[in-house]
């Protein structure tokens, strides 16, 4: 899944500012009282794609027991300039070898990066890493998002998703998926 391409796209887009003036978004709110709720807050947790922190420090500083995991070294080096005492890893999440199973994977944006196999190999993986009955939390790109930027439809799922790649903006070049509800329900049963 890493590419030069991607890398650099990130690299470039953390160096030059992205995310300092915005604020978690308020699904990080439901997160932690999901992770609350469920008596997980002391279990270890992975967050793959956190970026520079804007979701994840909410979640550290809310007390959860967390891995975080970023391809871009500029992003990382930014979430432990802002705690140093994270827990959090430059590298790619499909190459990713834990020590143990989490209790719980979060996935903000990341599993909408690539094509329907890609899509596939990151589900395969994070049900690889989450111990049995570990809590899987997603948030992706629906297919009634709107697409603001130019771009080709590259493929279709047959449960109604379908994958594009954009052709201007911080995602120039990559493909990206949408997801259907029934595709979700068919990759989480």
């Amino acid at each position: 899944m890493k590419s030069n391409l991607t890398i650099t796209n990130w690299d470039r887009a953390y160096a030059q500012g992205k995310y300092d003036q915005e604020g978690a978004i308020p699904f990080v709110q439901d997160i932690i009282a999901t992770i609350k709720e469920r008596d997980l807050v002391d279990k270890l947790g992975f967050y793959p794609g956190c970026g520079n922190g804007r979701n994840f420090v909410p979640l550290f500083d809310a007390g959860l027991n967390l891995e975080g995991n970023d391809i871009s070294p500029v992003a990382i080096e930014q979430l432990k300039t802002r705690r140093p005492k994270a827990s959090a890893t430059v590298g790619d999440f499909l190459t990713h070898k834990a020590s143990q199973q989490y209790a719980y994977v979060l996935s903000i944006q990341l599993f909408q990066h690539g094509n329907q196999e890609v899509v596939r190999q990151l589900f395969d993986k994070a049900y690889e890493l989450l111990q049995p009955k570990g809590l899987f939390v997603l948030r992706v790109n629906s297919i009634h998002t709107q697409i603001v930027q130019e771009y080709d439809t590259t493929e279709h799922t047959p449960e109604g998703g379908f994958t594009i790649k954009y052709h201007s903006g911080q995602k120039n070049g990559l493909e990206i998926h949408f997801y259907s509800a029934e595709e979700i329900h068919a990759l989480t049963e």
